[in-house]
């Protein structure tokens, strides 16, 4: 297999991974909840994408920019696999089960957290929060996607309080 077919397959490669991406994004939107399983479909083609990459790293003939890109974009599908991961993470720390136990600055710091990731996951286009067609004009501020409840992580809270 020479070096073109190589190639030629890395961008197949790459293409249907942002393919994929963008369905499970499309699903997600139509129900308007993400899901924590997000990147499980994603998991073969990740592979073999990175198994591609380095074989064509290994030809030696790839130009850097290729195989920069190609990293790229799979840096970029491992953080988008774990953003609903992490939003679930910081809504549960937002619950008021959870807000009774905190200080006001343990509050107010998992809310500047919360308001700052929204606003990276804006910026990067992961996926988590509506676009601004679908966002209500009485709501302008951000506001993430729910996340789906069949595949949210259960939290635990363990309480030490001194009497």
């Amino acid at each position: 297999e020479g070096l073109r077919e190589q190639l030629q397959k890395l961008r197949d490669a790459c293409a249907a991974l942002q393919q994929e991406m963008s369905e499970v994004e499309g699903r997600e939107k139509a129900e308007g909840a993400v899901s924590c399983k997000r990147g499980d479909a994603l998991l073969e083609l990740r592979g073999r994408l990175e198994d591609m990459m380095e074989a064509v790293r290994r030809s030696g003939g790839a130009s850097r920019c290729e195989v920069h890109d190609t990293q790229q974009l799979l840096d970029f599908a491992d953080v988008w696999q774990k953003t609903p991961e992490v939003l679930a993470s910081l809504e549960a720390l937002r619950q008021t089960e959870v807000q009774a136990w905190l200080e006001e600055d343990q509050k107010k710091a998992i809310e500047l957290s919360y308001q700052a990731f929204l606003q990276r996951c804006k910026e990067l286009k992961l996926g988590i929060l509506p676009d601004e067609e679908s966002r209500s004009a009485a709501s302008p501020e951000l506001s993430a996607f729910q996340i789906d409840p069949e595949d949210a992580p259960a939290v635990r809270l363990d309480t030490y309080r001194d009497s």
